[in-house]
């Protein structure tokens, strides 16, 4: 389903000039491996649409990594725990599972006709009327009747490039009071942001969604575990002056700084592949998150289940500002057809079915120890 929900623009339908051989493999490979799930999309340079079941076509231009250290980042691609993220924003809850799945045909178009798919059929090794039938489906329902509204919210997204802005866009259009897109600091990849948010926040689209003024959103650097935010000029002046110009009113450095503490949800999007920066992952939502906020943190397995079992072990050990830390309120296991099923971070799978799953975890501030 998430799949489905992503292509290819025509535009990019040749090879990019810098494209690699390997690029071109990674494209490949749902193609060549028909079992195998594909979880990233795009590649260097290129432009792939997002049909949001709410808000449309959105068109996402990914950045083209300038230096090798860039490339490190994996910013030019749209990850599949960014679309899910998207998609529950998006719909505001959970629940998508065995609704008609979009079909398209070779060059991106969609086909018509669909298909829906029986749920309860695709549970392997669980009788009918069982336990564990039972279980599942309660949990099938918790994960579908949680909100995941940002209406009226103020958000921060940590690690807006992997999925160029998506997510971020998503809470925009949904009704968020302001949004904040950070990123690394780097210019390929916030320069990219940038313009998504001003090519898609049109007056034609907020039209439609009943939005009278464009919400608040601004694009900033920031590197996790420290307080900096950098606007994107800062960092190139002479690169970004002649593309800051014509900005629209609300995607503007004229909003000022958001201070910490101050964003009631805080969102991020298959940020845990990268160990070493768990920890500071954690600074930063301690930072901004505000006193009773949330923040929503959806992962894939394919760099391996044990770094976001790792992550969620540094959530249990980390002690924040007052010594409260956090704590894991609500936590599954989503495949993407919109199947749910209990966390297990012991659990065994090959590559081709964890590429299938992702983690969906909301987290609180624990309660402060009292002196």
């Amino acid at each position: 389903m998430l799949s489905s929900l992503i292509r290819l623009h025509p535009s990019s339908l040749k090879p990019a000039k810098d494209e690699t051989e390997e690029d071109i493999f990674s494209s490949s490979l749902g193609a060549l491996f028909t079992d195998d799930q594909v979880n990233q999309h795009g590649g260097p340079g290129s432009r792939v649409m997002y049909r949001s079941s709410r808000f449309g076509d959105i068109e996402l231009q990914l950045p083209e990594p300038v230096k090798e250290e860039e490339r490190g980042l994996f910013a030019h691609y749209v990850w599949n725990a960014g679309v899910l993220l998207a998609e529950l924003i998006g719909r505001g809850k959970g629940g998508f599972r065995g609704e008609v799945e979009v079909e398209l045909g070779v060059n991106g178009e969609i086909k018509a006709g669909a298909r829906e798919r029986n749920a309860a059929e695709k549970v392997t090794g669980v009788e009918r009327g069982s336990v564990a039938e039972a279980s599942r489906e309660k949990l099938q329902r918790d994960f579908e009747e949680y909100s995941w509204s940002v209406k009226g919210e103020r958000v921060l997204e940590l690690g807006a490039g992997p999925g160029s802005g998506l997510v971020s866009l998503s809470c925009a259009l949904a009704g968020a009071e302001w949004v904040t897109s950070t990123d690394h600091p780097t210019l390929s990849i916030l320069s990219t942001i940038q313009s998504n948010i001003v090519a898609n926040l049109t007056p034609a689209r907020l039209a439609s969604l009943s939005l009278p003024d464009p919400p608040p959103i601004q694009v900033l650097g920031h590197l996790w575990g420290t307080e900096e935010l950098v606007e994107p000029h800062m960092l190139n002046r002479e690169t970004m002056v002649a593309f800051s110009a014509p900005s629209p009113q609300y995607l503007s450095a004229k909003l000022g700084y958001v201070h910490g503490w101050s964003y009631t949800r805080v969102v991020s999007a298959d940020t845990l592949w990268m160990a070493r920066e768990h920890v500071n992952l954690l600074k930063s939502i301690d930072l901004f998150l505000a006193d009773g906020g949330r923040a929503w943190i959806v992962a894939g397995f394919h760099t391996g289940r044990a770094k976001v079992v790792g992550f969620f072990e540094e959530v249990e050990a980390y002690e924040g500002r007052d010594e409260g830390g956090f704590e894991v309120e609500r936590r599954w296991e989503v495949d993407v057809d919109g199947e749910v099923r209990a966390w297990d971070g012991e659990r065994v799978e090959g590559v081709v079915e964890r590429k299938r799953w992702c983690v969906v975890a909301v987290l609180k501030r624990r309660e402060r120890r009292i002196a």
